[in-house]
């Protein structure tokens, strides 16, 4: 009996683990190569239908596309196609432990961007900009 319930525990704490961060990238268009041309705008949300299924976890977007899942790193964006500007309507509230902006000008709007981790970072590369018409919060202080 004892271990049979050692066992029920372990499994039970096991299914409570934290989540684990994971860097997902935008991406509009699924599993075809890119994030969706020059400009792809959307709508970034961790519930709804396929048309909000945006984030990859092919840096060169040919995987397919899932809701997001917070505290992930957020990339914009998949493979090299998104060279404009564009805008990405954020939904409600959005967990995130980072951003990283490697092409591209995306505008983040509306809704909020709380950055959930102790050591957040927000990365823009050289040529590209990013822009906050959203609130910035943070759970951890920061």
């Amino acid at each position: 009996m004892t271990r049979l319930v050692g066992g029920l525990v372990a499994a039970l704490l096991a299914a409570c683990s934290l989540h684990a961060q994971t860097t997902v990238y935008w991406d509009t268009n699924s599993t075809t190569a890119g994030a969706g041309g020059t400009a792809p705008a959307g709508t970034w949300a961790s519930s709804g239908g396929a048309a909000n299924r945006r984030w990859s976890t092919s840096s060169a977007g040919t995987g397919s596309t899932a809701l997001w899942s917070s505290g992930n790193d957020a990339v914009f964006s998949a493979g090299t196609d998104a060279t404009g500007a564009y805008t990405v309507t954020v939904s409600g509230t959005q967990n995130v432990s980072s951003i990283r902006v490697d092409e591209g000008s995306p505008t983040l709007a509306t809704g909020t961007i709380n950055f959930s981790d102790a050591t957040p970072s927000l990365n823009v590369a050289t040529g590209s900009t990013l822009t906050f018409s959203t609130a910035l919060t943070s759970t951890t202080g920061n």
